[in-house]
């Protein structure tokens, strides 16, 4: 274990003996993820007395390589069995004492254990999520800003005073607006609470389950500094879109019309959702043929097809809805109305579609798209009609339309195969009407 002893990267080598097999010659080989790598969650004390005789790391993978460590100085390692590894403790003097766990196609995890004895030394218990500002469901989610109340405890015999506490982080997705906090004297054997005592952004693209790893360095008048960690799990919300909004349908008695309701999300969580057709009254003339889903972030649009069937009907208007229901937060019930008029003539073969009322423009779908999208608009009366792609940098790229048009909805799609990643705008000019969305190509 020569790595481990390379005297200019003590705590890295620590990290190589994990990280690294012998092979059938003696050399280092690496071990390769072969599938996406898995987060672990170890458990153990995160305090223990000096004198105590023996400790358990558990809750890791079989056959995890498992090693404790401080400063310079290996004290054990070990290779767990049934998910558990036992160590004798070994420490000869206070302080921090590290843990590093590897297993094959899990994520390297590395915590810290304090060693505490007579004199006054100061941790991290407990936390408490104040996400007011957001959606104040006690979870760190992507894109809030995050308040954090901090129970500190202090298991020496003797009180620790003047403690102030700083907390810090590498995390990319994180700024910390407010890593200081003074919590006076804590008495010996006792503990104390501070309210939002530290605050935190969290980026907006934050991915669901990221592990955000804060450092917790105490310091005070008469104990040396003491390090414990803080880990949080953020969820990233899923947001739900769903187009059209409203569904109507013009009919003869006996016909049949298919239409399709795009469920998209435009969220950095996974969507899962399900779905349900409703009608006000007895008939049944509403179907539709997917009843739940899931789309991940970025995912590719479910499509229901929704039809509505007069073939049992009277002449009248029947009303109706599709439900959805999802885990976005914001928006957990989703209810887009459908009508249905059921005429006896001036209808060919069977169909009609009633004209829209305004002129309106929406999202893309799929969006994120590789490389063919779909653009919808609605045109209340016969419109001078021009459709145009533009890039970030505001240059137009492309005139899909530019001609004049019937009332009614319109779809038109791109292939966008000769043009790069990135950001593109699409812009609907019809009457005096304007309306601009942005895309996502991504290949």
């Amino acid at each position: 274990h020569k790595a481990i002893k390379a005297p200019e990267c003590q705590s890295q080598g620590v990290m190589r003996w994990l990280n690294f097999g012998i092979n059938s010659v003696g050399d280092p080989a690496l071990d390769l993820y072969t599938e996406n790598p898995i987060t672990m969650y170890p458990s153990y004390e995160k305090l223990i007395d000096i004198t105590q005789e023996s400790f358990e790391i558990y809750d890791v993978p079989d056959d995890a390589l498992v090693c404790i460590w401080k400063g310079d100085e290996v004290y054990d390692y070990d290779v767990a069995t049934s998910g558990t590894v036992t160590f004798a403790n070994t420490a000869l003097t206070t302080g921090t004492m590290f843990v590093t766990v590897t297993a094959h196609n899990y994520r390297p995890e590395i915590g810290c254990i304090g060693v505490y004895g007579t004199e006054p030394y100061v941790a991290f218990d407990s936390l408490n999520i104040n996400d007011a500002s957001g959606n104040n469901d006690g979870f760190v989610d992507c894109g809030e800003d995050i308040m954090m109340g901090v129970n500190m405890t202090n298991p020496g015999q003797n009180d620790a005073q003047n403690v102030e506490v700083i907390i810090s982080t590498t995390d990319p997705y994180i700024v910390i607006t407010d890593a200081t906090h003074t919590f006076g004297t804590i008495p010996g054997n006792g503990e104390a609470y501070e309210a939002d005592a530290f605050s935190f952004s969290v980026a907006g693209d934050t991915p669901e389950n990221h592990l955000i790893r804060f450092e917790v360095r105490a310091e005070g008048d008469n104990f040396e500094n003491c390090g414990s960690h803080i880990k949080i799990e953020t969820h990233a919300p899923a947001i739900v879109s769903v187009y059209p909004p409203v569904m109507s349908e013009i009919l003869a008695i006996g016909g049949s019309e298919e239409n399709e309701l795009t469920i998209s999300n435009t969220g950095m969580g996974t969507l899962d959702f399900t779905a349900v057709a409703t009608v006000d009254g007895d008939d049944e003339w509403l179907t539709i043929d997917t009843e739940e889903g899931s789309i991940p972030p970025f995912g590719r649009d479910v499509i229901i097809d929704v039809t509505m069937d007069a073939a049992d009907l009277t002449v009248g208007i029947y009303t109706g809805q599709v439900l959805i229901e999802s885990n976005d937060p914001d928006n957990p019930t989703t209810v887009v109305p459908c009508t249905l008029s059921v005429v006896t003539t001036g209808i060919e073969d069977g169909t009609a579609s009633l004209l829209p009322t305004s002129y309106s423009l929406s999202q893309n779908y799929p969006n994120p798209f590789n490389p063919v999208t779909t653009f919808k608009y609605a045109l209340p009366i016969d419109s001078d009609v021009k459709l145009e792609v533009f890039n970030v940098y505001g240059q137009e790229v492309e005139t899909l339309i530019d001609e004049r048009q019937s009332a009614g909805y319109k779809t038109v799609t791109w292939n966008a195969a000769d043009y790069s990643s990135g950001i593109y705008f699409y812009k609907l000019s019809a009457g005096n009407k304007t309306f601009t969305k942005r895309m996502t190509l991504m290949k």
